[in-house]
């Protein structure tokens, strides 16, 4: 019978009550319902959270004898208390006024220090505040600066990329320049072989010449040493006299052995 009573009271929310027409006077100072004056807020707790006859609204008093505090909570809807506020005595009051009082004298006289020493720190404030308007002026004139910089390194980026093409240019130049060189190098090596074999010839030559030329001369020495007469001398087949025009033709083939040898190397000669 208890358990339907209990599911009646969760669903329809109707509790059996009894009417008592008659006034009750308290006779103790004690309270009607006991587990609504508790000396420990723990076991209080306790009760609220676990005994099947804690109902939410319940009003439970918790008294402090420690703290000399009276604290009045209600049960909630989950079985945990709700303190309602309490009231403590006068002299209770008085104990927390005078440590009120003391720690308020305490924050004070920290409050008078920290006030130097914001002051302090005021002015240093301040004084920072003109050294960073100061390097704000200093920054922007330097932005200026890098602007222009900025600029003058992209005109000298262009000069470079320029010159660079100049470069390339005059390498390729220098490049040719330097094939030729090899080049005329090589024609140059071949020349001095090619002067070397004519001087060769030319010494050959002149060599021969001279030999020609001392040959000449101990014929033409002797042919004039001697007088040439036909009166003792007799004309045969194989010998006959030289007649004056003979004579001067072999003068003229003398005179350009010795006269025309240069003419047959013109190259090698000296110029003036």
């Amino acid at each position: 019978m208890s358990l339907l009573n209990e599911l009646v009271k969760k669903v329809t929310k109707v509790f059996p009550f009894m009417e008592f027409p008659l006034s009750m006077s308290r006779q103790g100072d004690f309270p009607l319902d006991k587990s609504s004056l508790w000396w420990d807020l723990e076991a209080a707790t306790n009760y609220a959270r676990s005994n099947p006859t804690a109902y939410p609204g319940q009003p439970i008093t918790v008294v402090n004898e420690t703290a000399n505090t009276v604290t009045l909570y209600v049960v909630g809807t989950k079985g945990e208390l709700v303190a309602q506020g309490g009231m403590a005595s006068v002299d209770t009051l008085k104990t927390e006024l005078a440590a009120h009082k003391a720690d308020y004298d305490t924050l004070k006289a920290a409050y008078d220090a920290t006030k130097a020493d914001v002051t302090e720190l005021r002015t240093d404030h301040d004084t920072l505040r003109g050294e960073h308007d100061a390097l704000n002026t200093k920054h922007t004139a330097l932005d200026g600066k890098v602007t222009t910089l900025s600029g003058k390194h992209d005109t000298l980026q262009g000069q470079v990329t320029t010159l660079s093409g100049k470069h390339d240019t005059l390498q390729e130049a220098h490049d040719t320049l330097a094939a030729d060189e090899a080049q005329l190098k090589k024609d140059h090596q071949a020349l001095n072989a090619k002067h070397t074999a004519l001087d060769e010839k030319v010494t050959a030559l002149d060599t021969h010449e001279k030999q020609l030329k001392t040959d000449f001369d101990a014929l033409k020495s002797a042919y004039d040493e001697h007088t040439h007469t036909t009166d003792q001398i007799t004309e045969t087949a194989n010998k006959v006299f030289m007649t004056p025009a003979q004579k001067n033709k072999l003068d003229e083939i003398a005179y350009a052995s010795e006269t025309d040898i240069d003419g047959l190397f013109p190259e090698l000669q000296e110029k003036p």
